[in-house]
């Protein structure tokens, strides 16, 4: 169980990695709370992502194991990570660039060999899609054109089939708390 739970919160991690635009600045500019649901292994996970837009980032996992809080500090490349069942708190260094590519536009799909997917829009939301093809596993990201952040994603590959969808989004600053 507790290896499960290990898991679910590196798997958050990466996913805050891959959230990251592909500009210069090393982490999201502008504030936003976001919400997903993601589907893995016939398991549904509620993520809450929330930026500062100066480097800070908080997501929040509900898995079957608990809850997970995750608090990357991107100026410092540190991350907290909080186990709330099972009291337990890890802090470990932070690479951004160990989660694999992040494909978010058109500069960052020619960097990683993607392909483009064309645009669409999805719940809503006016998005241009890429595929990403990286030792057997593929992705197909849709990131959203009003608001520069992921909408919907799927990831096949040797070990299942996992998918991402975005359920709500503000760009309003969030509470310091």
């Amino acid at each position: 169980m507790l290896r499960a739970l290990l898991l679910s919160t590196l798997s958050s991690i990466l996913f805050s990695a891959t959230c990251l635009p592909s500009t210069a600045q090393a982490w999201p500019t502008k504030a936003f709370d976001a919400t997903y649901q993601s589907t893995a292994a016939g398991q549904t996970t509620v993520m809450r992502q929330i930026s500062d837009g100066r480097g800070h980032m908080r997501t929040e996992s509900s898995t079957p194991q608990g809850r997970v809080i995750s608090i990357i500090d991107y100026p410092n490349k540190v991350v907290w990570s909080l186990m709330e069942a099972q009291k337990m708190a890890m802090k470990m260094p932070f690479n951004p660039n160990a989660a694999g590519p992040a494909v978010r536009d058109a500069e960052s799909a020619r960097q990683y060999n993607s392909k483009p997917l064309g645009a669409k829009v999805i719940d809503g939301h006016p998005c241009h899609g890429w595929q990403t093809t990286v030792q057997g596993t593929t992705s197909e990201s849709w990131i959203g054109d009003d608001i520069n952040n992921l909408v919907y994603s799927v990831t096949s590959g040797p070990y299942g089939q996992s998918s991402m969808r975005l359920k709500s989004y503000s760009a309003d600053q969030p509470s310091p708390s």
